[in-house]
């Protein structure tokens, strides 16, 4: 079987979709199915993701100026201009299909590139796969041709997954597209427990949010909390680990507060260091207000952290309220000081919500065992019915 999953910004980002999408393509690899990763070209040209590492060495890797033309609807040159380069991108993706013939092209994350996808599945008779990953249904209530883009995905896709159960009830009510399966995303726990490389001057025991720096993060809404959680006398300090577009206006914030020595930003680390503070970290704490399946989630049950995160998406399906660790309503910024204060000064309960975290992904979230359902599903496409849990009743 030649397999290729499609991640277009899998170079340019450290975001959870282009981890589950590494992890994804080094076991495909490692187990000897000949793999490709699709994604755009980057500037300056590179062959790995700067933060990941380098992938295995039998993943083969195809570029291409897969820039988004549509955009740019709103300034005609420049719409023109990179329309023409999505063209020629086009014909050299024809020419690499037809040299090496994939049976199954793996889209991860509903992006313009389906149209591509789907005029070249009818050209080379590949089976396309398409996997909701967060985000998708939000854009399509803000703009109306990305409601467009996800029916045309649903129309042309011979096999649709989601990695959150809240996905998957979404693709099934609002798009009336009932055979969605949910497959979430996967860890392979002592990988992840042996990369963690601590980080200097990071100290231990504190609180850690690493993500990128974006509306979707609400790292104010965290700055705020933590601010009123230090006038109720936490101790602890607060690690930000990530970078993104409202960095700055983060640092502002916490300047205007003068608690520059109790939330310090690290920018984004390697992914070894990373997971390095999370393993030094007492908790993980996310504010944001959507999710997929967050792979820092993931990680930090590996590592055996409880976890404090909005109420949100995927995130409902990972923690258990109580038992692993604490979730709050998004806008509900007392319930979120009181559970921050409580592990703050609850050590035993903060280690007794990482175990259970742990518990939890090696029963449910186990890379080998996502792995077999994506190729229990890519044999489907082939005749063969496997066992893979629909959205309704999965649990």
């Amino acid at each position: 079987m030649r397999l290729a999953l499609w991640n277009t910004n899998y170079f340019r980002r450290f975001g959870g979709a282009e981890k589950a999408v590494h992890n994804l393509l080094n076991r495909f690899s490692q187990l000897g199915i000949e793999t490709y990763l699709i994604a755009e070209r980057p500037n300056p040209p590179r062959v790995d993701n700067q933060f990941f590492g380098p992938l295995n060495p039998g993943v083969k890797i195809y570029q291409g100026d897969f820039v988004n033309p549509w955009d740019s609807l709103h300034k005609p040159l420049t719409f023109v201009f990179r329309f023409l380069r999505y063209v020629n991108a086009v014909f050299r993706f024809g020419v690499f299909l037809r040299r090496h013939r994939t049976h199954i092209v793996h889209l991860h994350y509903v992006s313009w590139d389906v149209l591509l996808l789907a005029l070249c599945r009818v050209l080379f008779r590949y089976r396309l796969v398409i996997t909701f990953r967060a985000g998708e249904d939000l854009i399509a209530r803000q703009r109306r041709l990305s409601t467009l883009k996800i029916r045309i995905a649903l129309k042309c896709a011979d096999r649709v997954t989601a990695v959150s159960k809240e996905l998957c009830e979404m693709v099934k009510t609002k798009y009336s597209f009932e055979s969605a399966l949910y497959i979430p995303n996967g860890l392979d726990i002592d990988q992840i427990r042996e990369s963690a490389t601590p980080l200097g001057g990071v100290q231990s025991d504190q609180f850690v949010f690493c993500g990128r720096i974006t509306p979707q993060k609400r790292v104010h809404f965290l700055v705020d909390a933590f601010n009123e959680c230090i006038k109720r006398g936490c101790w602890k300090n607060l690690y930000l680990v990530g970078d993104g577009e409202e960095l700055d206006a983060i640092k502002s914030l916490i300047r205007s507060y003068g608690i520059q020595d109790r939330i310090i930003t690290l920018g984004a680390l390697p992914h070894a260091q990373t997971l390095g503070v999370i393993s030094q970290s007492r908790c993980l704490v996310l504010s944001s207000v959507f999710e997929g399946f967050p792979q820092v989630v993931l990680e930090a049950m590996a590592l055996g952290k409880a976890v404090v995160a909005s109420d949100v998406g995927g995130l409902r399906d990972m923690v258990i309220h109580g038992e692993s660790g604490y979730l709050y309503s998004v806008n509900r910024q007392d319930l979120f000081c009181n559970f921050l204060m409580e592990l703050c000064q609850n050590e035993v309960r903060a280690r007794a919500f990482g175990s259970r975290g742990l518990a939890k992904l090696a029963a449910e979230y186990s890379l080998d065992n996502i792995v077999k359902q994506y190729l229990d599903l890519y044999q489907s496409l082939f005749g063969w019915q496997p066992g893979t849990r629909a959205c309704a009743g999965s649990a």
